[in-house]
This record gives C-alpha cells, sequence and structure tokens, in this order.
C-alpha cells in the first residue's frame, strides 16, 4: 500500500502538472499535423478540379469542408517562436528569440545604432509582408522587434518606389478633400509625409516632383518643403553641409499661396515651418547663331 504524506503534496502536484503539460503539447503538435494535412486535401482537390477530374461546384464543396476544419484547429505558438501556416499549407516558424537579439544590439555610437535600425525595419517590412500572419501575431513580433505598429506601417510604404508613393499620398489627398479640409490641410497631410525613418519617407523628393506634376503643389513650393523634414512633430530644416555640429532650426508650418503669400495654418498640436518663396524671374537668353555645317540638300 503506498502512503502520501502532506510534505509530499507540491512534488506529488508539479509531477501531474508537468504530465499535463506533455499532454498539451503532444495533442499541439498533433493538431499541426493535422493542419497539414487538410491542407494537403485542399491542394489535391483543387489540382483535380484544374485536370477536369470532378466538376467546380463539387470541388468548392470540399474545399470548404476542409477550410471549415482547418479554421477549426487551433495552432499554438509558444515564447520562443511564432507557429503558422505557410502559402503551401506547411508549418512554419518565425523566430522570437532572433527578434529579441535585433533589438537588443548594442547602440553605444551611431554606426551601432544605424546597424540596429536597419536590421529591425527589415524584419519588420518581413512580417507586415506575411499575410499568413494574423494581426495579433504581426503586433507581437513587432513588440519583440522594438518597432510600434504605426512606424512598421510607414516604413512599409515609404520603402516602396516613388511612383507607387505618389499614388498613396494622391489617395490620401483625396480623403482630406473628401472630408471638406483645404488647402493647409494637404500641406499639413504632405509635412507629415516628410517623416524619414530608416533613411526613407514617403513625400520623398521624387513624390513631391510628381506632385508638381499633378498640380497639387507650385515648383516653388515644391523646392521649398525639399528643404525640411518632420522631427519629432515638427518640420525642421535639414542641414545642407557636414561641418561643426549645430542643433536643426525648427520652424512653424504656414500655409502657402500659389502667388507666393503665406498664411498661418491652424493645426492643434503640430508646428511646421514658415515656407519663404521667392519670386523667379525668367532671365533673358541670348540668341546664338549657329554657322550651317552641313550642305543643302538640292
Amino acid at each position: 500500500m503506498i502512503r502520501f504524506y502532506i510534505a509530499d503534496i507540491p512534488i506529488l502536484y508539479l509531477a501531474i502538472s508537468e504530465q499535463v503539460q506533455k499532454l498539451r503539447d503532444k495533442e499541439s503538435e498533433y493538431q499541426q499535423y493535422k493542419n497539414e494535412s487538410l491542407q494537403k486535401q485542399v491542394n489535391s482537390v483543387i489540382k483535380q478540379q484544374l485536370k477536369g477530374e470532378i466538376t467546380p461546384e463539387v470541388a468548392n464543396k470540399r474545399v470548404f469542408d476542409l477550410q471549415m476544419q482547418l479554421k477549426n484547429t487551433e495552432i499554438k505558438s509558444t515564447e520562443q517562436e511564432i507557429k503558422y501556416l505557410n502559402d503551401s499549407g506547411n508549418l512554419t516558424t518565425l523566430s522570437l528569440t532572433k527578434l529579441d537579439d535585433i533589438n537588443n544590439l548594442p547602440t553605444s555610437n551611431r554606426y551601432q545604432s544605424a546597424i540596429r535600425e536597419s536590421k529591425q525595419y527589415s524584419e519588420a517590412a518581413k512580417i507586415l509582408d506575411n499575410t499568413n500572419l494574423s494581426s495579433e501575431q504581426q503586433q507581437t513580433a513587432l513588440a519583440r522587434l522594438g518597432i510600434s505598429p504605426d512606424k512598421a506601417s510607414y516604413y512599409q510604404v515609404a520603402n516602396d518606389n516613388d511612383n507607387l508613393k505618389t499614388m498613396f499620398v494622391l489617395d490620401a489627398i483625396n480623403k482630406v478633400k473628401t472630408q471638406g479640409g483645404g488647402f493647409s490641410d494637404v500641406l499639413q497631410l504632405i509635412a507629415h509625409q516628410r517623416t524619414d525613418i530608416n533613411g526613407k519617407m514617403i513625400a520623398s523628393n521624387g513624390v513631391l516632383d510628381n506632385l508638381v506634376d499633378e498640380g497639387i503643389l507650385t515648383y516653388a513650393q515644391a523646392k521649398e518643403l525639399k528643404k525640411y523634414k518632420m522631427v519629432d512633430g515638427k518640420l525642421t530644416a535639414k542641414r545642407k553641409s557636414v561641418g561643426r555640429a549645430k542643433a536643426p532650426k525648427k520652424v512653424s508650418l504656414r500655409k502657402m499661396s500659389t502667388k507666393g503669400m503665406i498664411k498661418r495654418a491652424k493645426v492643434k498640436g503640430i508646428k511646421v515651418p514658415k515656407l519663404k518663396f521667392k519670386t523667379i524671374k525668367p532671365k533673358k537668353l541670348k540668341v546664338l547663331k549657329v554657322a550651317n555645317r552641313y550642305p543643302k540638300i538640292k
């Protein structure tokens, strides 16, 4: 006969807890393999439809039934990794430990800080581009990277080419106008998109040039905006050259008219620059007479 004493209860409880956890791990592993099997069956049904072996109606019903089972199957992640199914239906992991390592890189000097930031946003872009991750999983991964979702989303657009970024800005401007915003609101929007993250900004110089072509800005307005970037919610003059270190001059934003006149834009909580424009006078061009070097064709 086995006897248990009160002193043995904590040990007994610990042993039972470990056994329960092992059973849960095995169940989780089984569920993951089940997910893989279900996804393979979905792919098989799609191939059968493409070969004409089954009708589209039958294929849709089978795929629907399989996806319902897949939806109800839980994939559990851990503190060290996120588990998910890739495009092929195979179980894949995203290492959270790797993201911790990137976030904990040294930042003793500018070079080390730049390397850390570069790796952070490089991984952040991969996380947001991974459509197989849920929104909750993406937020968890970004948090381990030390990057906010807003900054990661901004960088994702800012890292695109100028043509795509121009489309993004135009859509945002149309939204502002639809909501009754005026030119000062449009200018405020563009100014905020001059935020520099990891060497990228949405309203880059190339995008400003495109906005001139679209008739949103004048040439003078775009030229003036290129002198500034947004820093901590304030539009700040960019450094022109590398020399003796000086604090960048901070300015407050004012509304630009097409005639070069400037009025203060009333925007709560944000200071942006006083933009000055010089009237550009066309220079007189001298007509040069060029000798005809080629004989006339009779």
